[in-house]
């Protein structure tokens, strides 16, 4: 059906428009923060392996100075000291055996891989290493915590920047006009907090399984956490860039589809709705429950001799008379009802009402509203009519129109202002039972004539003329019946109508011809007096 396929087209149109554009700016959204989030990764990585490198070196350094105090039996603990690094030294069990340190080290064992080194470094978890994942294989840095922790410490920044100035006031970074005043009166270094990362690297020492454990902290401080925020914020920044363009694109694409839609359901001549529009937008409202308990008309609105008007003026003039019809029959509905163009010279209508009676005194109103729109003419306008009566259960409650379909009744108003063609005044036919009926009748007459004539179901009956002085037979006048096996034994009238329409009538007249003179025929030759027949001939032969 039209109202089918008109949503269904109406649907692929949404969606194309759409879905295409949110899936391609989706996917390239997240191609990109995963591009970011890897050279975050890689930047930090890199900062925090060469760090970890450094720590690992001196540590290193102190298990080569603590071996050569045990071969050379000096006392090293003093120049161990120096570093002011905790440290310890544990024996193949794990037991402590010396050192100085105040008990962080969890001694949960581990791995932790540096740049440079063949195999990942052996270290032990502090008790602060909340930045570190545990994995089957060992130890890695979880790059979430520590970019979330240099983000969040970086963007507290401005708060330990401090400026002494001359008269002894302290000036914060964060207050520009504040340092305007007292830029040249700046003599203090400023001052920035640490970011820390701890971790205990174990390192064997020669000829025994004894191992030196110390405390690495890779530190990261202002300038470097600056740069770090710098390159979080770089990368927020694009991708809010790109949610933004994404989100805008998505947005223009949805103007552009409701412009199309628009587009698709407005009617080209009079720029008001059109059938689309009629059958999706209006359809849906009648099934609901705001109209279940109200009386509906679905008419059909025709311009009659449209055409006629048209050659005679010029299409132009035709088109801008209905455009008026259009506006003046939207004048004349409420907000619950609609007016649309569907067709060359007609215009579906929904309206609520009352009663028959009423309808057909507001219909009239719009008849004469609409005939003397230019008084210079003369116009004439056919309507059909089909009512929606309310729908109720047993206990009064109004049904829903669920299986309503706008289309079939709107055919049905149709079927109905179809009966009034011909006529050249205005006119208003309502569809019912009856019509319904005739129509059924006519598809039967006419889907059976063509086998009709074949089979010669059409029988001739002979009507004797006699004179009434000497009542000898004067003549006869052929007179036809339909003896048909499907619809009956069927009179002249209720067939010759149909055949006079839809021009079968042709048909029948060389049948009937044919066939009186062939009896004819069959008369001369057993030797009986032929007397005059009349036929009766459409006058669609002449």
């Amino acid at each position: 059906m039209a109202s089918k396929k008109n949503r269904r087209q109406l649907h692929k149109i949404k969606k194309n428009r759409a879905g295409v554009s949110i899936f391609f700016f989706a996917l390239i959204l997240a191609a990109v923060y995963f591009t970011l989030w890897i050279i975050l990764e890689i930047v930090g990585q890199a900062l925090l392996s060469a760090k970890l490198n450094e720590e690992y070196k001196a540590i290193e350094y102190m298990a080569r100075i603590y071996e050569h105090g045990l071969i050379s039996g000096e006392d090293v603990s003093g120049t161990l000291a120096i570093s002011e690094r905790e440290y310890f030294v544990v024996d193949e069990n794990g037991q402590i055996l010396s050192g100085f340190h105040k008990g962080t080290c969890s001694m949960q064992e581990g791995k932790i891989p540096l740049t440079g080194m063949p195999e990942p470094a052996k270290v032990y978890l502090d008790s602060d290493s909340e930045w570190l994942e545990n994995h089957s294989t060992g130890l890695y840095p979880d790059y979430k915590v520590i970019l979330s922790r240099i983000f969040f410490a970086s963007a507290d920044i401005n708060s330990h920047i401090v400026i002494s100035t001359e008269t002894g006031e302290q000036v914060y970074l964060g207050d520009e006009t504040e340092l305007d005043k007292e830029a040249d009166a700046v003599h203090k270094a400023i001052v920035m907090d640490h970011e820390q990362f701890p971790v205990w690297f174990s390192v064997p020492l020669s000829d025994s399984d004894h191992r030196f454990v110390a405390k690495a902290v890779a530190s990261f401080n202002g300038d470097e956490m600056i740069v770090a925020l710098a390159l979080i914020l770089v990368a927020i920044a694009l991708l809010l860039i790109l949610l933004v363009l994404m989100i805008g694109n998505i947005i223009r694409n949805a103007r552009s589809t409701k412009k199309i839609v628009k587009t698709y359901m407005t009617d080209a001549v009079t720029q008001g709705h059109n059938w689309v529009w009629f059958t999706l937008k209006e359809e849906p409202i009648l099934r609901g429950a705001r109209y279940a308990n109200q009386k509906i008309a679905v008419i059909e609105l025709e311009f009659d001799n449209y055409r006629n008007f048209c050659t005679c003026h010029s299409m132009l003039e035709g088109e801008q008379m209905l455009c008026k019809i259009y506006e003046e029959t939207a004048k004349t509905l409420t907000k619950r009802e609609a007016v649309a163009h569907v067709a060359t010279a007609s215009f579906a209508i929904l309206m609520e009402y009352e009663n028959e009676e009423s309808l057909t005194a507001r219909l009239r109103s719009l008849i004469e509203t609409l005939e003397n729109i230019d008084r210079t003419h003369k116009f004439a306008f056919h309507i059909g009519v089909r009512l929606l009566d309310i729908e109720r259960k047993e206990n009064g409650k109004a049904v829903r129109r669920k299986k309503l379909n706008l289309e079939e009744e709107f055919n049905n108003a149709s079927t109905a202002r179809l009966t009034l063609t011909g006529i050249d005044d205005s006119r208003i036919a309502f569809f019912d039972q009856k019509l319904v009926d005739e129509k059924k009748w006519i598809d039967a007459v006419t889907e059976h004539q063509e086998q009709a004539i074949k089979n010669e179901e059409f029988v001739v009956y002979y009507q004797p003329k006699y004179d009434p002085k000497t009542k000898r037979l004067r003549g006869a006048e052929a007179l036809i019946r339909w003896d048909s096996p499907e619809l009956g034994f069927i009179p002249p009238g209720k067939f010759i109508p149909i055949f006079e329409r839809n021009g079968f009538i042709t048909e029948i007249d060389h049948y009937m011809l044919k066939h009186v003179a062939e009896d004819q025929k069959n008369w001369l030759d057993l030797g009986l007096n032929c007397v005059t027949v009349s036929v009766n001939i459409s006058r669609a032969h002449f």
